[in-house]
């Protein structure tokens, strides 16, 4: 079951494509199995991935299966593929954005505290006095922290690993930012749809 959660997160995360899936999935020993009508594999063969709709379809099924946590660290690393693709600052400020936002900063995590500072140095980067370099520096230096991290959860083997990247401290040759408050926030009841939503677009 570890190993279809895994493939599936791939798909989410556009590690591989819905074809790729597919042709993993009929290749996998997991049809070996007698499937039940009310299993999750059954659910998942069951789907027609010649349609339009099929990733769809499997995104719901992946709302059952994976919890909070999971799709945090999804959001980690679709939003670290989607920095390090781009050069626009705009783009790399929303992606960070993208990360952090969901986060409850009373959980230990040093991965979303990095991503938080450049956050905070990015957003305020308009009005602030920045003295240790341009835009594009700090904007080089998010891309390369993200790819560090991306190097790292591309290295895991399963979903659990993925999720204790979030704790390591992961160095980039020195990622600047400014020095930012702590801001509290307290998880919502909705997060997981609000975590959800992000992967159903």
């Amino acid at each position: 079951m570890e190993v279809l959660k895994l493939k599936i997160f791939d798909v989410l995360v556009n590690n591989i494509t819905i074809e790729e899936f597919e042709n993993w999935l009929y290749n996998s020993k997991l049809l070996e199995e007698k499937l039940k009508e009310d299993s999750l594999i059954f659910e998942i063969v069951n789907i027609n991935y010649r349609l339009d709709n099929s990733m769809k379809m499997l995104k719901n099924i992946a709302y059952n299966i994976f919890d909070e946590d999971d799709f945090l660290v999804m959001k980690i690393e679709e939003n670290c593929k989607k920095i390090v693709n781009t050069d626009d600052p705009k783009s790399i400020e929303k992606y960070v954005l993208n990360i952090v936002q969901d986060y409850n900063f009373d959980s230990e995590s040093n991965v979303y505290w990095e991503f938080y500072n450049l956050h905070y140095s990015l957003d305020g980067y308009d009005y602030m006095n920045y003295s240790k370099g341009s835009i594009d520096k700090l904007n080089t230096k998010t891309i390369e922290y993200a790819k560090s991290v991306l190097n790292i959860l591309n290295k895991c083997k399963n979903i659990e690993e993925k999720k204790q990247v979030r704790i390591m401290k992961i160095d980039s040759e020195k990622v600047i930012y400014y020095s930012s408050p702590i801001v509290a926030k307290t998880k919502n009841i909705s997060l997981k749809n609000r975590l959800f939503s992000f992967f159903r677009k």
